[in-house]
């Protein structure tokens, strides 16, 4: 995607990784001691609801600001894979 001209962001519990080395913005949700083991939340679950409900929040301002509608944006909707 990078060599396409797309920007790449990094969302982790780390700021420093080789990934975030690459990348052109890091963002760091908690660290390796925010999310502990918990009972029916194995490896990670924890973390990633987090992350999860941060980027609803994104996409959900990023609609508010730009004035968006759903129908709008799914016209635009792209696919880098």
């Amino acid at each position: 995607a990078k060599s396409k001209g797309a920007k790449i962001v990094v969302i982790s519990m780390k700021n420093k990784s080789p990934m975030s080395d690459m990348a052109d913005l890091t963002i760091q949700i908690g660290n390796d001691d925010s999310f502990g083991l918990t009972k029916g939340m194995p490896m990670g679950t924890t973390f990633e609801l987090s992350t999860l409900i941060y980027l609803e929040a994104v996409i959900s301002e990023l609609i508010h600001a730009k004035g968006l509608t759903e129908e709008g944006m799914r016209a635009i909707h792209a696919n880098l894979e």
